[in-house]
């Protein structure tokens, strides 16, 4: 059965998620703690407990003729047992049922992984943007920095990122934006997890930013 989800489904919502994604409890806490809204999540139950869910998560996206809604499906996740039986596939139609008498203009998401491409196709989601990896050595960077001024870089809380976020080429018409609370949101989960938030000056009157996340231990 579809529903909303609710306050007691929290415990169980967290299990699965983590079953499914591996992402850390504190991670969950944080999430939970931030994001969720009964209204905005769905869940399937079976005998009371969720075997499936999805989150609604609302954005922002700026256009030429003002603000636009735009619903973000956000950790997609069936028990193992239960795949393969259509329960995600409805709790999508749901959520786009749900996207249209919100008035939201746009459904988006990012697949985990390549071979979700065509499952999501069926929906109508059509591929929009590629994520690229570059990858450089430390002597490459290097060889790439000579003759340019080294900058500084201050360790920065989010209330220093959102400043330089919202002053950036990424806080403009076509972007999906984020809202100061989610801001604060992801830039304390990256510090939680040994990332760290940075600034530097472009100008005197505006900073640029980085968020550098750990990978195999190194930043």
């Amino acid at each position: 059965m579809i529903s909303f989800g609710r306050p007691e489904h929290i415990p169980h919502l967290k299990a699965l998620w983590h079953k499914v994604f591996g992402d850390s409890r504190e991670y969950l806490d944080a999430f939970f703690n931030t994001f969720f809204r009964p209204e905005n999540t769905l869940v399937f139950t079976e005998g009371g407990f969720p075997v499936s869910a999805l989150y609604m998560v609302p954005y922002t996206i700026l256009t030429d003729s003002g603000e636009k809604q735009v619903s973000y499906l956000y950790a997609l996740s069936t028990e193992p047992s239960y795949r393969g039986k259509g329960i995600m596939s409805k709790l999508i139609e749901k959520s786009l049922e749900l996207s249209r008498d919100r008035g939201y203009s746009l459904s988006v998401l990012i697949p985990s992984e390549p071979s979700l491409f065509g499952y999501y196709s069926r929906f109508g989601f059509k591929k929009c943007f590629d994520r690229v990896t570059i990858t450089r050595t430390i002597e490459r960077i290097k060889k790439e920095a000579e003759g340019y001024k080294p900058i500084k870089l201050e360790r920065a809380d989010a209330g220093r990122i959102w400043d330089a976020y919202i002053k950036s080429r990424f806080y403009a018409s076509g972007c999906i934006i984020l809202n100061e609370e989610q801001n604060r949101f992801y830039t304390e989960t990256l510090e939680a997890a040994g990332g760290e938030a940075v600034t530097f000056e472009i100008d005197k009157e505006n900073d640029g930013y980085a968020l550098l996340q750990p990978v195999d231990g190194k930043l």
